[in-house]
């Protein structure tokens, strides 16, 4: 829901320190119980791709540096796009805190290239942005549906594979956002 946030914070070493009451009942919400209890856990075990985990370590290196970064991103669950906007803040001994915001729903049809890792893959794989949930299509990217259409996923058969990365507006925006 619109308003709803997400905290969490992580200590000098990159290890989540806290997360605030609202992150287990999220988790759950979205099918990702194994979410629910990540204090302690490297915040590195949560990024997916190599070009978000490099944006990330240069966003925590300017924050780190004493600057307040905000950016929008997307959080989306099969039914619903999810847009919501993260600042990330300094705190004492280097540790950063992230405070997500829900900024606004919508609900969608729901896509089962979002449901979770198949349980037969077909051999695609598919590549979705880790920012703005895009997928790459022939060059371009394209929101689920039109992706799911002009691939021809789930035209029968198992479903594909997911990897994730991120697109060039996704970079080109963080990294203004961020100063970088």
């Amino acid at each position: 829901m619109a308003g709803d946030r997400l905290i969490y914070r992580i200590d000098r070493g990159d290890v989540i320190a806290s997360v605030n009451d609202d992150w287990g009942p999220f988790a759950q919400a979205n099918q990702a119980p194994q979410l629910t209890d990540v204090v302690g856990q490297s915040v590195w075990d949560h990024v997916a791709d190599d070009t978000t985990r490099q944006v990330y370590r240069d966003l925590l290196a300017r924050v780190r540096a004493g600057h307040e970064v905000t950016f929008p991103y997307r959080c989306d669950a099969p039914a619903l796009r999810r847009f919501m906007r993260m600042t990330m803040r300094p705190e004492p001994d280097r540790g950063v805190l992230f405070d997500s915001v829900v900024e606004r729903t919508e609900a969608r049809p729901p896509s089962p290239l979002l449901e979770g890792p198949p349980a037969g893959s077909s051999g695609v794989i598919v590549r979705v942005c880790s920012w703005c949930k895009r997928v790459h299509v022939r060059e371009t990217w394209q929101e689920i549906e039109v992706a799911v259409e002009r691939l021809g996923l789930f035209a029968g058969g198992p479903a594909p594979s997911l990897t994730h990365g991120m697109c060039e507006d996704c970079y080109a925006r963080i990294m203004q956002a961020g100063g970088l």
